[in-house]
């Protein structure tokens, strides 16, 4: 199934992340991406053209994934824009922050293609992938 119409935003200080992020989402049929460095960045980008997803990393300089969370809940404009939240560092204490900050949802690096086509699409409310998968698998170095 492709989803070439839905339009991600990848928001990520580390650029191999977002190219991984970004080589995920293609292999999954989201072909269109943009990129953002940091917080602010993405804000800027959100507030001047249409995503339908945010993807972004937790631990960032300038805004951080969760002060994007909270930025885009208080914007009427963003309110409804689905967000995933990413990280190298899972704990308890972010799942719940996670969850304070109204995301859509939470996972941790390293991503595998599945991991993140579940998440996506479940985020989306599109129906879950019934075929055969190939294996994908994104480490960090």
């Amino acid at each position: 199934m492709r989803n070439s119409h839905l339009r991600f935003l990848i928001v990520d200080d580390f650029g191999t992340a977002r190219r991984i992020i970004g080589k995920l989402l293609r292999e999954i049929g989201f072909t269109e991406a943009d990129e953002a460095v940091d917080g602010q960045a993405a804000l800027d980008m959100l507030l001047n053209a249409r995503y339908d997803c945010v993807i972004a990393d937790v631990d960032m300089p300038r805004l951080n994934g969760f002060e994007l969370a909270e930025a885009m809940r208080r914007h009427p404009a963003l309110l409804a824009i689905p967000l995933l939240l990413v990280t190298r560092e899972p704990s308890k204490e972010e799942v719940v922050r996670a969850s304070q900050v109204r995301a859509n949802g939470y996972v941790a690096h390293p991503l595998t293609r599945a991991q993140l086509e579940d998440r996506v699409r479940s985020i989306l409310g599109l129906p879950a992938w019934t075929g055969p998968r190939h294996p994908g698998f994104a480490a960090f170095a």
